[in-house]
């Protein structure tokens, strides 16, 4: 679910900060005020999927001595993720 959600957010900073006809329509539509979002913005939620990616590869190629994810848990990690799209 982080991983979905630093994506998401990482899209919507970068169309804000780079894409000119994204920042036109948002000052239309707020009284003519431009967008607060800052490189850093951009940044943090790029890093934040890139180590969230990381992190789930991790998971997979690292031997875990027999430990898996209970079905439980695989469910409704499953319900949340396909409930937040």
């Amino acid at each position: 679910l982080n991983l979905l959600g630093f994506t998401a957010y990482a899209i919507f900073n970068w169309e804000l900060f780079f894409n000119e006809t994204v920042r036109a329509e948002y000052a239309q539509r707020h009284d003519g005020h431009k967008s607060l979002v800052q490189a850093n913005d951009v940044v943090f939620a790029a890093h934040g999927a890139i180590i969230t990616a990381l992190t789930i590869f991790q998971c997979f190629v690292y031997e875990g001595d027999g430990q898996r994810v209970s079905y439980p848990v695989l469910g409704a990690s499953i319900t949340v993720i396909l409930f937040s799209i």
